[in-house]
């Protein structure tokens, strides 16, 4: 199937996007060919695939063939920052909540830096055993505190 005759205007322009500069531009031009932008082998799975595109079925690609949007520096520092922001108030938050126990000695009496060692090695091994995905976020989101809490006492 060529890209011109897919019907929904968006899936159009979002095959068309596939094209990369390590692709060869005037290749694409001659053949316009949605195989080789998505790098698909002609198959049976592929043209029901664009069949029900234009049936109106699929109105979007598949998320593993969705090209990465590039974004500008100033639009990541920007997203950065954001993150950054949000992540700090959860952090200061959390301070309050837990009454800055990470700064005192347990009822254990275990040194304060002794215990957030404890803690990070608990989250690393968390992270080890389950991999990193959806369910293991919060366990690098703690690392992260910890870390800035780790900073804070090595630095008094």
């Amino acid at each position: 199937m060529k890209i011109r005759d897919i019907k929904n205007k968006e899936l159009r322009e979002l095959a068309k996007s596939r094209i990369d500069k390590d692709w060869n531009y005037n290749r694409f031009l001659r053949t316009n060919d949605l195989d080789d932008a998505f790098e698909w082998s002609n198959t049976k799975e592929q043209d029901d695939f664009w069949d029900k595109v234009n049936d109106g079925k699929i109105t979007e690609l598949p998320k593993e063939e969705r090209k990465q949007e590039i974004l500008s520096k100033e639009e990541v520092n920007k997203l950065i920052s954001k993150e950054l922001d949000k992540f700090k108030n959860k952090l200061i938050q959390k301070n309050e909540d837990y009454n800055n126990s990470l700064h005192k000695k347990n009822i254990f009496g275990q040194d304060p830096l002794e215990g957030l060692k404890a803690r990070m090695s608990d989250k690393f091994n968390r992270i080890i055993s389950k991999g990193f995905d959806d369910k293991t976020e919060d366990s690098m989101e703690d690392l992260f505190g910890y870390y800035i809490h780790y900073k804070i006492m090595t630095k008094k």
